[in-house]
């Protein structure tokens, strides 16, 4: 009778650790993705995140001011380097949209994470249509969450990231996206008049 018994509880035991097994691996799996989610979002810009205020010097010598306060305005913010091919390839969206933009009330500001002076040769060989600046210091590039480039994202005055873009920016429906995040806004309907 006892060998009768263990003989039946081997295979069940057998079975439940085979039934743990599988749910552990699927659990691992669902963490796996969730982690590599999180880290994606720790990296990369995403509509929904705040990034902070900054007053920051133009290549030309102007002031700016990154967020200023006033939740109502716009400002797209093109993240580019001079060494970047997928960046020169968004530069004719980047000007077309500094018109487009300003017909809805909101500016372009390119952002370079290069040297100043490599900045205002690629902003002069490509004719860049917008002030570009620099993030004033390393800590800033890292809550822009500016690692990868080139980026395209849309803030208003009180620093919440409406859209963001990684990659080139040159179809017209993504650069139509761009304007209809400038026009949006939360009240009123969802859309600036």
């Amino acid at each position: 009778m006892a060998g009768r018994a263990a003989r039946l509880v081997i295979p069940g035991v057998a079975a439940a650790a085979l039934v743990l097994v599988t749910v552990l691996a699927v659990q691992n799996g669902r963490l796996r993705t969730e982690i590599a989610d999180l880290r994606h979002r720790s990296i990369r810009p995403q509509a929904g995140q705040f990034v902070p205020a900054f007053v920051a010097p133009t290549i030309t010598g102007d002031t700016v001011k990154i967020v200023s306060g006033d939740t109502a305005t716009r400002q797209v913010l093109p993240v580019f380097t001079a060494t970047c091919r997928y960046c020169e390839a968004s530069v004719p969206a980047w000007n077309d949209l500094t018109h487009r933009v300003a017909l809805e009330g909101g500016t372009v500001l390119g952002v370079s994470l290069d040297s100043l002076d490599q900045t205002r040769l690629y902003a002069r060989q490509h004719r860049l249509e917008y002030p570009v600046i620099r993030f004033p210091s390393e800590a800033y590039r890292r809550m822009y969450h500016a690692n990868t480039v080139p980026i395209t994202m849309v803030i208003d005055g009180g620093g919440r990231v409406i859209y963001a873009r990684m990659g080139v920016l040159e179809i017209d429906a993504a650069k139509d996206s761009v304007v209809a995040a400038v026009r949006w806004h939360p009240t009123g309907g969802g859309v600036r008049r």
